[in-house]
């Protein structure tokens, strides 16, 4: 097996009496009938043959007419293996291009030597940086990888692992036996975790039975990604505890009744510290997220502003 990059060389040597004349050579696919002499060329120098398999027919001839001859069956390997990333967990998802994962979720990379006109060299290894590029590598940096191997001073795959929770970058790469590399495959993979956000509501009189309905938002509370969590709540506040997934932005906001049968007009409302943002991260418990929530009785109001022709 060689690769397309790779040059064949023909020489001869000659004993007494004389020197080499000259060098022909003629190529033809697996059984195919041998060359007649006519389709030899005179060999002038190195050359490459591509994707497939051939056999090599040389002759070299003296001054004195006597005529050597050889034969050599060639595969040529002209493609590069495919690396696959693969998970355990069925229900990863790619979103805007990061993949996320639960905790505990298996990271296999699956490459496969493909087959180009018949001819597949077999693999060599598969190489793979975790957290850490090569560039850093090849310029004298350390560490990056999970359990010794994907770091830079062992940038191998070693078999399947499991990362922890977090954002992390995957680079990797397959190689087949005749040096044919892949470009390398980068993949953002995050591992959600989960966190807690703790906190108090202090809210208007309430009755004892009443409800208050904690709402949580990864999107500003836009189209649609409002999660409820409903709380039974009675006198002026009560404490909430969530358990949401990580790593992950969230905005928090709350309403008196109960999500499960609706938020009734003139409800109380109210949101965490002006809609500010909270980054919750795998592991976190972010406590004293508090916040009133207020009374709203006032009928919205409409009105012409403008009026243009």
């Amino acid at each position: 097996f060689i690769s397309t990059d790779t040059w064949l060389i023909l020489s001869s040597t000659d004993p007494a009496p004389g020197l080499v004349e000259g060098i022909y050579f003629a190529t033809a696919s697996f059984g195919a009938a041998v060359p007649a002499e006519e389709y030899f060329s005179p060999y002038s120098g190195p050359f490459t043959l591509s994707g497939g398999s051939h056999t090599v027919y040389y002759a070299s001839v003296d001054n004195a007419g006597n005529k050597g001859t050889g034969v050599v069956s060639v595969r040529v390997d002209a493609s590069p293996p495919v690396t696959q990333l693969q998970l355990s967990d069925p229900s990863a998802a790619q979103v805007g291009g990061i993949i996320y994962v639960g905790t505990g979720t298996y990271v296999s990379l699956n490459p496969q030597d493909i087959v180009y006109n018949d001819v597949a060299s077999g693999l060599a290894t598969t190489q793979m940086l975790v957290d850490i590029t090569l560039e850093t590598c090849e310029s004298g940096g350390q560490g990056g990888g999970i359990n010794g191997a994907g770091s830079c001073a062992n940038p191998f795959y070693e078999g399947p692992f499991v990362l922890p929770p977090g954002a992390h970058t995957l680079y990797f790469l397959s190689v087949d036996n005749v040096g044919n590399e892949e470009r390398i495959n980068t993949a953002s993979v995050t591992v959600q975790g989960t966190g807690s956000l703790s906190g108090t509501v202090s809210t208007p009189y309430l009755q004892a039975g009443s409800a208050v309905t904690v709402l949580v938002s990864t999107d500003y509370f836009r189209n649609d990604s409002v999660a409820p969590y409903t709380f039974a709540a009675s006198g002026t506040s009560f404490p909430f505890t969530l358990t949401l997934t990580a790593p992950a932005t969230y905005f928090i906001a709350a309403a008196t009744g109960d999500a499960q049968t609706g938020l009734t007009p003139g409800s109380a409302i109210g949101v965490y510290n002006n809609y500010a943002p909270v980054y919750l991260t795998p592991g976190d418990t972010l406590v004293n997220i508090d916040f009133p929530i207020g009374a709203d009785n006032t009928l919205p109001v409409s009105a012409v502003v403008s009026i243009s022709n």
